[in-house]
């Protein structure tokens, strides 16, 4: 019974391989190698053989997806094939960088520099603004701004503009860019994002691939969402956070899924809106995740329990947990894989075997030859026909092989590249031609490689890519057929500069920093200065640019996201000198589209009172003049000193009109000249005080200013200087009062290892003779000079010197906590002198001291400053003090 059974067993086996046989009679199986303007590329052509690709899905899971990173890097050590890369959140990331074709370590190192505690914080950067932009920089507490009288409520905590600059400063810089589609990636790549419209899973597969990306990684309430199309897109893991359904409708033959999906938090760590996000998001997705697996062929799933998805410190932990736990599932990848690869083979037995070159030479360069010819007699399946296939062409010498199976023999008909014979290359301007050329290596009647002329041409554009010029392409690649080639490069000039989406803002407001760019080569660099330039006006939630390829001409569009104009802001400041004060501002930042703001300000306090209405425009049309015009009411209470004596405090009471023009020299400062005319009314209550003056002043003053600080408060590098000349004019302006005056103010910082910042100022003013007491120079306050109340002495003539020290204490220095993000401790000496007669001749007793220390920190309410100081003349203070300063 048993020998009958394999009997049968024997027959059924004899007919099929008859049967196969027959089946294959007389197929060619071919592969070929193609020249476009991308440069070499395989191309396939095997009967029977299904459009197979192997796609890797990369989970969401915000800093525990580094582990993505080690996955790849493990793979193609081992030299898994990847064919096409489908990611959601921060798997959309690494896997659009790698199909971009960054390397592992490039990829590795572009996320160890970005500073992952400021990603979120969309501040305009300080020097990108203009000189009235400046001194308003986050001054506020609270910014409610109105649409219609409704006021405007923000989708998010960040709207996403730091993030988008990086993507795009990266993505643009990369070896590939799509084209028409994400397929034309050095990988085929998929973002998939969540539509909160319709709830819908869309997948990303042309486009902006930097704004992509970015919708797919938008966590609600943490991003604003992306406006992409029709679509509002958010985090894909809301939707599916395994996407390999995604990989299956692209027709994939073998699935790799990467789950880093993270671990349900703690009740401790649920403690602000956006982690109950992520722990929401986490529960719905654990059944998508359960779900999704199951059509994937190798799930790999490291183990990463003990890390957080906001903790992007342990890089290389993650990246090396990834490439183990990969490597740990190499065999059943491979093993896999081949039963994937297997579904439907067809086989043959051969009786001999030949390979068949049109260059000789090449079969000597070619070890695996001898592994081919000895299949003689074996079982020859259509697979291992596409595996010799693959071992040749990667060679890089072969330009096509025709594979003739018939029943019983297998013929390999190679035909390889002519020789090389010599490399024109056109369209170069930015570069040394000759110098490129030299770095392609082969010489005169050499063979051809295919694979070295695409690494050459990968490092030409990437010689382009690295100095910023992003839109470097190769536009033709023409050969003769006997080894000659030219090549032509575009290097990107911007033919055409575009905006989209803008509602209120006038094109020319958004254009002022990027018309330059027009009919340039693109570079980045100018163009991050242009985005930087737009956003820190103020008039946009996002700002990025887009490039769109048609007819051969580069198009730059820019794209904004703008801010309800209108709006009302908040604030307030205490300290134990000029006690409360609060702050407010209401108006219009952007007037008919041109970015005039017109503002009404006041500023309460019981001893500081402002009441005034502001007309500033930043940028006269596309100039850099500038044009403010104030009127305004304010009273100041200040003390009054006979003999370094207080005695009582007086008013002085303001109301007047200002106009200054001036001329911004870029994000640096302004030289201005003003127009005042002003009433001042000093007066006192108490008797003994002696103040008693009611002026008109028509002064004209001219005005130089820069200020390269990195911020205004516990700032560690930069210098500002202030030089000033006024004069009340009897003659021009009919002024009471006929005086002159001038000042000077120099402040300097630098920090060393992060925690040590030395700063020191030189204040100077020279006033004449004639100088009412209204205009006199005034000393004294915990930032001016230790020990004394402000404005505490006032004179003619000014001098003071300042030398400080300020240490950040043990922490992580600009890190975040609830309650601040940094604290300092600091030491300052402050030497001075008031003159209330001008002096050419100075003595020693003319100088004081005064010098003290503080314990300060960077709160969300302003700096906080707990300090003391005391001064030579005996002057003694204590300071504290909670807010910001205007």
């Amino acid at each position: 019974m048993i020998k009958m059974k394999m009997a049968a067993y024997k027959y059924i086996f004899l007919f099929i391989l008859v049967f196969s046989s027959f089946c294959l009679a007389d197929n060619v199986f071919t592969k070929e190698v193609n020249l476009s303007s991308k440069g070499f590329k395989e191309k396939r052509s095997i009967q029977n053989k299904r459009s197979a690709g192997t796609v890797l899905v990369l989970s969401g899971g915000g800093a525990r997806g580094l582990a993505h990173i080690g996955v790849i890097k493990a793979l193609e050590e081992e030299n898994i094939p990847i064919n096409m890369i489908v990611g959601t959140s921060i798997g959309s990331v690494i896997g659009g960088l790698y199909a971009s074709g960054y390397s592992i370590s490039e990829i590795e190192l572009i996320f160890k520099g970005i500073d992952w505690d400021t990603i979120y914080r969309d501040q305009a950067q300080r020097t990108s603004m203009l000189m009235g932009q400046k001194g308003k920089d986050d001054r506020y507490l609270v910014t409610i701004r109105f649409e219609g009288l409704n006021p405007y409520i923000p989708s998010a905590f960040s709207p996403g503009q730091k993030v988008l600059n990086v993507l795009s400063e990266i993505l643009l810089k990369a070896p590939y860019h799509p084209h028409d589609s994400f397929d034309d990636l050095k990988i085929k790549f998929r973002a998939v994002a969540t539509d909160l419209i319709s709830g819908r899973q869309i997948v990303l597969d042309h486009g902006n691939i930097a704004e992509c990306i970015h919708g797919s990684m938008a966590v609600p309430l943490l991003f604003s969402p992306i406006e992409v199309d029709s679509f509002l897109l958010v985090d894909g893991g809301l939707r599916s956070n395994l996407p390999v359904n995604v990989a299956v409708n692209e027709g994939a033959d073998f699935i790799i899924a990467v789950d880093i999906t993270a671990q349900l938090r703690s009740k401790e760590e649920i403690s602000v809106p956006w982690q109950i996000v992520d722990q929401a998001t986490t529960i719905m997705a654990d059944l998508s995740n359960k779900l999704q697996s199951q059509n994937a062929d190798v799930v790999i799933r490291p183990d990463l329990h003990e890390f957080m998805n906001s903790n992007f410190t342990d890089v290389d932990t993650l990246i090396q947990i990834g490439y183990q736990t990969t490597i740990e599932n190499i065999g059943i990848i491979r093993t896999k894989s081949k039963s994937a690869a297997s579904d439907s083979l067809l086989f043959i037995i051969s009786d001999s075997v030949n390979i068949i070159c049109n260059e000789p030479e090449v079969l000597k360069k070619m070890i695996n030859c001898d592994s081919i010819v000895n299949k003689k007699g074996k079982l020859i399946t259509e697979d291992i026909i596409e595996n010799d296939l693959n071992s040749i062409i990667s060679t890089g010498y072969i330009n096509s092989i025709a594979v003739l199976a018939d029943s019983f023999n297998l013929v390999y008909n190679l035909s390889a590249f002519p020789r090389f014979s010599g490399l024109e290359l056109k369209g170069i301007s930015l570069f040394n031609p000759d110098t490129l050329i030299s770095q392609l290596g082969l010489k005169n009647n050499d063979l051809f490689n295919y694979l070295v002329f695409n690494e050459w041409l990968e490092f030409v554009i990437n010689q382009y890519r690295s100095a910023g010029y992003s839109l470097a392409r190769i536009d033709t690649i023409i050969t003769d057929g006997l080894g000659q080639f030219s090549v032509t490069l575009n290097e990107g000039i911007i033919d055409s500069i575009l905006v989209e989406d803008n509602k209120k803002t006038l094109d020319y407001v958004i254009l002022r920093d990027f018309n330059a760019l027009s009919k340039n080569v693109f570079n980045w660099s100018p163009v991050q200065n242009a985005i930087d330039k737009a956003y820190a006006t103020q008039l946009f939630d996002r700002v990025g640019v887009h490039i769109v390829q048609n007819d051969n001409k580069n198009f730059l569009k820019i794209k904004v996201k703008e801010k309800s104009s209108f709006l009302l802001r908040l604030g307030g400041k205490v300290d134990n000198d000029r006690k409360s004060q609060l702050y407010l501002e209401v108006g219009d930042e952007n007037i008919l589209g041109t970015g005039i703001k017109a503002l009404g300000i006041g500023r309460i306090g019981m001893k500081d009172t402002y009441l005034g209405v502001d007309l500033r425009d930043d940028r006269i049309f596309t100039t850099f003049f500038t044009l403010i015009l104030k009127g305004y009411t304010s009273r100041k209470i200040n003390p009054y000193t006979i003999d370094n004596n207080i005695i009582g405090d007086y008013y002085e009471d303001r109301t007047g009109v200002s106009l200054r023009i001036g001329y911004q020299m870029q994000s640096l400062g302004q030289m201005s000249g003003e127009i005042r005319l002003e009433n001042v009314n000093n007066f006192a209550e108490d008797e003994t005080v002696k103040v008693d003056q009611n002026i008109e002043l028509r002064t004209f003053a001219i005005r130089s200013v820069t200020d390269r600080r990195d911020k205004i408060d516990f700032t560690t590098k930069g210098i500002y200087t202030h030089w000033a000349w006024e004069s009340g004019n009897q003659l021009l302006l009919n002024s009471q009062e006929s005086y002159s005056k001038a000042y000077i103010n120099i402040k300097g910082y630098q920090t060393w290892l992060n925690r040590h910042t030395l700063q020191f100022r030189v204040n100077v003013g020279l006033g004449d003779k004639s100088v009412p007491f209204s205009e006199y120079f005034r000393l004294g306050g915990l930032h001016d000079f230790f020990g004394l109340r402000e404005n505490q002495y006032y004179g003619k003539q000014l001098f003071i010197s300042s030398l400080g020290y300020r240490f950040c204490l043990p922490g992580n220095p600009g890190k975040s906590t609830m309650l601040f993000d940094d604290l300092f401790l600091g030491i300052r000496y402050d030497l001075g002198g008031l003159w209330n007669e001008p002096q050419l001749v100075f003595k020693r007793d003319d100088f004081f001291a005064g010098y003290g220390a503080y314990l300060a920190a960077s709160t969300f309410l302003g700096p906080l400053y707990l300090a003391w100081g005391r001064t030579t003349r005996n002057d003694e203070m204590l300071y504290l003090s909670l807010g910001f300063s205007f």
